[in-house]
């Protein structure tokens, strides 16, 4: 679609396009929301990984992920 009769290496795009339903702010805050997820995502990684939750309670990380998976203490639900 262009934009400029008078230009046409001009081309229409984000708002300048008349079907567009988000704004550029709109863009930017969808971005720091994703930005705020993956941080958080990132600190629940590291605060609950099988490596942090062996070093609370005394063993290999190892047995942590294979409690996770079911390959021990299966018959725990």
């Amino acid at each position: 679609m262009i934009c400029d009769c008078e230009n046409r290496l001009k081309v229409c795009r984000g708002e300048d396009l008349p079907h567009a339903k988000l704004t550029e702010d709109d863009i930017r805050e969808i971005r720091a929301m994703h930005h705020y997820k993956m941080e958080q995502i990132e600190i629940l990684n590291k605060k609950y990984s099988a490596k942090a939750i062996a070093q609370k309670y005394g063993v290999h990380y190892r047995t942590i992920e294979k409690i996770l998976s079911y390959e021990t203490w299966r018959h725990v639900l």
